[in-house]
């Protein structure tokens, strides 16, 4: 059984390692992407100047309409500043195999190699590649079949969108800090 001065010096103790913890992060120049901060401000300033180009085929639609929910969160009249060009493959993956060799769960892989463009010098700023990943069950009905792999299709573009967010924001908040500011005219010879 603990004592007063034991759980008085444990709650101390404890008090301690977060202050410290929270100052060691704050001394390695760790912040929230996502802070309420000017930083934030001019994160989301550089996302809404991003025109997401056209992507082929009904995948890429539904690529481009996630992409711009979440980079065009409010329709604003923003000029667009650089472009984000998107390629989307996808491929299902078969697994959980029975022993009639029937099997009753896939895995949906979308593939997306992106580009970041700056418009006015048609400067490549940053490019790659994300992946996302969504399974599903492969039913006797082949309708609830269907509708399951649509649902895996849906999950997957919103992780593909999301990571891709993450990454054109770090990039903005981080080096793409030497960007010109937004509305600058830069004089191009």
């Amino acid at each position: 059984m603990l004592s007063f001065n034991s759980r008085r010096t444990s709650r101390l103790l404890a008090v301690t390692s977060i202050v410290g913890t929270g100052l060691m992060l704050g001394a390695c120049g760790f912040k929230p992407m996502y802070s309420a901060s000017a930083d934030s401000a001019s994160t989301t300033a550089y996302l809404r100047a991003v025109q997401i180009d056209h992507i082929d085929e009904r995948i890429g639609q539904m690529m481009r309409t996630a992409l711009k929910r979440r980079f065009h969160p409010t329709r604003t009249n923003t000029a667009y500043h650089y472009s984000l060009n998107v390629s989307v493959s996808e491929g299902v993956s078969t697994l959980a195999v029975e022993k009639d060799a029937s099997t009753t769960r896939a895995n949906l892989q979308l593939t997306t190699q992106y580009t970041l463009v700056r418009i006015a010098d048609q400067l490549t700023l940053q490019s790659g590649n994300v992946r996302g990943v969504s399974s599903y069950n492969l039913l006797t009905s082949n309708f609830a079949t269907e509708a399951a792999k649509k649902d895996a299709r849906k999950r997957a573009i919103d992780t593909v969108a999301d990571q891709l967010k993450t990454k054109i924001s770090a990039y903005f908040n981080g080096p793409g800090r030497q960007q010109p500011p937004l509305g600058y005219k830069q004089d191009i010879r």
